[in-house]
């Protein structure tokens, strides 16, 4: 399995997943004012963000030949 998230990409997913999931749990707790169906949705959305982020891959990615890592960095090649 090759990378195909550039570090930009990485970070970007790692931290909208932690925003999200903490969203997800405020939601759970009352803190934040959405429907109670909203937290499932949200949580399931971080995890994938985050799992993607932190793994580098990510499958729809792959599915559409999408590559965001660099040139240089690239282990594909």
């Amino acid at each position: 399995m090759n990378d195909n998230l550039g570090t930009a990409d990485r970070k970007f997913r790692i931290t909208v997943g932690a925003v999200t999931g903490g969203i997800s749990i405020g939601t759970v707790l009352g803190a934040v004012p959405l429907p109670a169906a909203a937290s499932p949705a949200l949580g399931v959305i971080a995890v994938l963000l985050l799992m993607t982020g932190f793994v580098g891959n990510c499958p729809v990615y792959s599915l559409f030949g999408v590559n965001s890592c660099s040139r240089a960095g690239n282990v594909s090649e």
